[in-house]
Formats: structure tokens, C-alpha cells, sequence
């Protein structure tokens, strides 16, 4: 049978390495089968690389992949960057994006959580706001009249489709938003998040001011909802806290933020990818009502189900009984059991795929595999 694992990121292990490890996990118990293995990246770690081994292209040396030709042309680009640059790291990956003349732009951010800045610094350093903004300035001291690099900045992207690729749905502000969650994750006080909170609150009403002012049209059709209703507030839009406020910070320049794996199916054929399999494999970390929608789990078994296919999952908690997980595309979900100090690791993986695969690979025989070639002169493999 042909075996397409499909598989998000576990832990320390990116996408594309889950997807390597279940893969050789799966031949171990079934060598006979044919497997293909592509990571669905949530736009985090190991974007880019995962992205081009699933395309087919060269690993660029930086974070920007670029694929396609003439208008039809994509670049990829990783939003993960080092502590402290602040969104100078960022501008420049959107600059070689542009300079490339991509028709369209897509940003990932993952699922990491992090202190927000509302994307102040990715604006500064795109001349949004002043330049001179540190940091540690108060947000909501600024005025609309700080805001007037503002219309230039989204010049830069009139003719791009910019699109943020997210793995995470947290807003910019509310009790869900960044700043509580950056203290639910302990990276800030419960005090500090509240003045976080009001200092974003400030920055996020004059950025929405001077969008709604004219700082551009340009409205994505979550940003513009019903004809003669007011568009929804960007700080409010699922994801809009992605990157520590780095997705508003793109909306504001005109960005559609979309969940990650849907997208980055859409870009490595997923669908096309299950035509030609018997079975879908994925695999990604806690698979609950809340994790569930917008997932790689539910992208692979949507890409399993066009062609009448089983979807098997392998996850590292499961809140869903059998009933809601069938009724998601799902024909069995598995948990994986950790290793060594609780830690899931590609070891791990190979050990529950070769499990799985003595459950799901019908080819299984009790004793040999006799290798003959066929009328095409492949070899195939026959019962002895």
C-alpha cells in the first residue's frame, strides 16, 4: 500500500523530522509499503527547510523561500527571529521577499508564545512609526501623527497578496489575547500584562485610526464584513497576537491572517498528494475541540477524505473521544508514549509507527516477500 504521512511539528522536532521519523517507523513493521513523508509546518521552527524538502526546491541560506515564476510566483518566509532584533530581522526577509517581485507573501508565525510588542518594531523598521521607538516606550503614547509612515509602509504591498500563515488563534487584546497569555505561560507578572495590555490597547486604537483614516482601502474580507458594517477591529481578529502582536502589526499593512496548516496544504498539494494513497498518516501534539479546527490533523484528514481514504493520527494527548474523532475524518487516533524525562522524540515516533503499521498495512504476510520485476521491468513485491 501507499502510506502518505503527513505530520506538524513534536515538541523539539520539526515538522519535516516527525514526518522523516514516522516514516521510518512505519517501513520498520511494514518494508513492504510505499511511504511518502512531508511535514506540514504550523509556521514555526523550520519553515523554510521543511517547505522546500516537501517542493522540491534548494534550501535558500536564509529564511525566505522563493518558488514559482513570473506572477504565479510565492515567497515563503519565516517570522520566527532571534530575541531582541526587534523587527529588523523581519523587514528584511519582507524586503528580499519584494525585491524577489513575488505576486504574493506568505509570513509564518507559529504557535510560540512571546512577550507582545503589537509589531511595533516591524513597523518601526518599515517606517511606520518613528524609528526612534525603543521597545520599552510606552505604546500609547503615540498619536496619529506618528502614525504617517503608515500609508507608505502599506504601499510597499499594494500589488502583493500578503498573507500571515499562523499557527496560533490568540488575539491581539482581550482576556485571551497576548498579554494574558504571556502571563498564563510565565513570562510575564499578572501586573506587567495588565499595563502591557493598556499600552497595546492605546497602540492598537491609533493604528486602527489611522487605517480607518486612509492610511489605505485595502481590507481583507474578515477585516470588512458585511457590506455597511463596520470592519471588525484588527486587534480582535483571530491570530492577530500571533508572533507577540506581529501579525497586527501585518494586517495593518493589509495582511489576510489565515490558520498555518490550511495554507501550507493548499502550497504542497496535500489533496493531490492523497490521490495516489491508500492511507493518510499525520501526526501532531494535543488533539482536542479547541486544537482540532484549522490543525494538521484535520487538513490531512480533509485531504483523505476527498478520495474516500482512512486517516490515522498519532498525537501526544487526546481529549476526543472516538465518536468526535470519527466524525472529524478520523478512523483511529493513537498516543504516543514518551521516552526519557517525558520528552516525545523521533525514537518515539518510529516506535509507535512500526506499531501502527502491524495494525493498518494489509500487505502483512507471515513470512517472506519474494521481489520479482513486472511487465514494465519496476520490480514489485509478491507473496512468496
Amino acid at each position: 500500500m501507499h502510506v502518505l504521512v503527513a505530520a506538524d511539528a513534536f515538541g523539539a522536532l520539526t515538522a519535516l523530522d516527525a514526518a522523516r521519523a514516522l516514516a521510518d517507523g512505519w517501513m520498520v513493521g511494514a518494508p513492504h509499503d510505499t511511504v511518502e513523508a512531508i511535514g506540514l509546518p504550523d509556521g514555526g521552527e523550520g519553515l523554510v527547510p521543511t517547505l522546500a524538502a516537501a517542493l522540491g526546491a534548494d534550501v535558500p541560506e536564509g529564511e525566505v523561500l522563493v518558488v514559482g515564476h513570473g506572477a504565479s510566483k510565492v515567497a515563503y518566509v519565516s517570522g520566527r527571529v532571534p530575541p531582541g532584533s526587534w523587527g529588523e530581522v523581519l523587514a528584511g526577509r519582507l524586503s528580499v521577499a519584494l525585491a524577489a517581485r513575488a505576486g504574493r507573501i506568505v509570513v509564518g508565525l507559529g504557535p510560540d508564545i512571546e512577550v507582545p510588542d503589537g509589531g511595533a518594531g516591524l513597523l518601526a523598521a518599515l517606517g511606520a512609526v518613528p524609528r526612534g521607538l525603543h521597545p520599552d516606550a510606552a505604546l500609547d503614547s503615540l498619536g496619529e501623527r506618528d502614525l504617517a509612515g503608515l500609508g507608505t509602509a502599506r504601499g510597499l504591498f499594494d500589488p502583493v497578496d500578503l498573507v500571515v500563515a499562523t499557527g496560533s488563534d490568540v488575539p491581539l487584546l482581550g482576556l485571551h489575547g497576548a498579554s494574558a497569555t504571556s502571563a498564563r505561560a510565565g513570562l510575564v507578572t499578572d501586573e506587567a500584562a495588565h499595563a502591557l495590555e493598556r499600552a497595546l490597547g492605546g497602540f492598537a486604537h491609533v493604528v486602527q485610526a489611522a487605517v480607518d483614516a486612509g492610511a489605505g482601502p485595502r481590507l481583507t474580507l474578515a477585516q470588512a464584513g458585511r457590506a455597511g458594517t463596520r470592519p471588525r477591529p484588527l486587534a480582535g481578529l483571530a491570530g492577530s497576537g500571533a508572533g507577540g502582536g506581529t501579525a497586527f502589526a501585518l494586517a495593518a499593512l493589509g495582511a489576510r491572517i489565515l490558520p498555518a496548516a490550511p495554507v501550507f496544504a493548499e502550497a504542497l498539494g496535500l489533496v493531490a498528494r492523497a490521490e495516489r494513497a491508500d492511507l493518510v498518516l499525520t501526526g501532531t501534539g494535543a488533539l482536542d475541540g479547541g486544537t482540532f479546527g484549522g490543525s494538521v490533523a484535520v487538513s490531512a484528514s480533509r485531504a483523505a477524505a476527498a478520495w474516500g481514504l482512512p486517516c490515522v493520527a498519532l498525537v501526544t494527548s487526546a481529549a476526543m473521544g472516538r465518536r468526535e474523532s470519527a466524525a472529524e475524518g478520523l478512523s483511529a487516533v493513537y498516543v504516543v508514549e514518551p521516552g526519557g524525562r517525558g520528552a516525545v522524540g523521533a525514537p518515539e515516533l518510529g516506535r509507535a509507527a512500526d506499531r501502527m503499521s502491524r495494525t493498518w498495512s494489509p500487505a502483512r504476510v507471515h513470512g517472506a516477500l519474494e521481489v520479482a520485476p513486472d511487465r514494465s521491468g519496476e520490480t514489485r513485491r509478491t507473496r512468496a
